[in-house]
């Protein structure tokens, strides 16, 4: 597994510029650059996505890869709508504190990583993620790490990126989880489906269940 900060480190010994403010640890839109300039002169797909065939050539095979809007996802851990209200609002350009904002979040964080992805017409509502991409996994099979993972409840739906699974709950890093950027448990009676971005390679394998015994989502506005 290599972080955003490790890729562009390896980017640079490889005499690809990340931008002015070097190895941040931001996945922004110069890092994203590197990594198609690096592609293009290594004969890859290029895509800018740093799949297992571009890690191989960075790092080696012994580096699994993580998609790299996991990586920036996982930057927000933590970010509370109440306490973090000036930043949020910023980031996603609207007041947290009134609609739900689990769509905005992925839809940033896929803006931010996959410049070139078109988003669902309206990204705010939830469902609409449903038909966004391509189907990773029917809702009773396995979804890779990185799926975008729609449910449906009673005020509308809920989406974010699947980082596990268990025989219950689809394991959810997403916004407006207890009104913060965290991982909880969503029932999978309330699954819709799994998506995952058009034109990029799956990475790694479906995975099997796993323990997670975080908190279980509720319905939040």
């Amino acid at each position: 597994m290599a972080t955003t900060k490790e890729i562009q480190l390896a980017l640079l010994k490889a005499g690809f510029s990340v931008g002015p403010a070097g190895a941040d640890g931001v996945l922004g839109r110069a890092t994203i650059s590197a990594i198609r300039a690096f592609q293009t002169a290594r004969h890859l797909g290029v895509d800018g996505v740093v799949g297992d065939e571009t890690l191989a050539v960075l790092f080696g095979d012994a580096i699994r890869s993580v998609p790299q809007w996991m990586l920036e996802a996982e930057r927000y851990l933590g970010l509370n709508e109440v306490k973090d209200a000036k930043k949020l609002d910023a980031m996603l350009d609207f007041d947290t504190s009134e609609p739900p904002w689990c769509g905005a979040f992925v839809g940033y964080v896929i803006a931010q990583t996959l410049p070139k992805a078109k988003l669902p017409a309206n990204p705010l509502w939830a469902l609409n993620w449903a038909s966004w991409g391509i189907q990773n996994a029917s809702v009773t099979g396995q979804p890779h790490y990185g799926a975008v993972a729609v449910f449906k409840r009673n005020t509308g739906g809920h989406v974010g990126f699947v980082v596990g699974h268990d025989k219950d709950y689809v394991h959810v890093l997403g916004g407006n989880q207890s009104n913060s950027v965290s991982v909880t448990r969503v029932a999978k009676k309330q699954l819709q489906a799994y998506r995952w971005p058009a034109g990029v390679p799956l990475m790694g394998k479906p995975l099997g269940f796993s323990k997670f015994t975080g908190s279980v989502f509720n319905n939040e506005a």
